[in-house]
């Protein structure tokens, strides 16, 4: 069983378009019953990969990568 619900593509979309608009996320979570939390996550996710669709799982580690207050070591190079 899925351990979190996907919300449609259609639903997504009208996020994003009701963003593009103008409208706050606190407003289209209002509007379209959703957390806030929710809307900004659908928001950034579409402004990281420009598309509302379900990405391949793979493809959603690049999003993982923003996620988070983690910051990565990045192993300085030997000059």
């Amino acid at each position: 069983s899925k351990s979190r619900e996907e919300h449609g593509v259609g639903q997504r979309q009208r996020v994003v378009d009701l963003w593009k608009d103008g409208k706050s996320e606190g407003a289209i979570g209002l509007e379209l019953r959703m957390p806030k939390s929710t809307v900004h996550s659908i928001i950034v996710k579409y402004r990281l990969s420009n598309t509302v669709e379900n990405l391949p799982r793979k493809s959603a580690s690049v999003y993982e990568h923003f996620k988070g207050p983690t910051l990565h070591k990045i192993d300085s190079c030997e000059l």
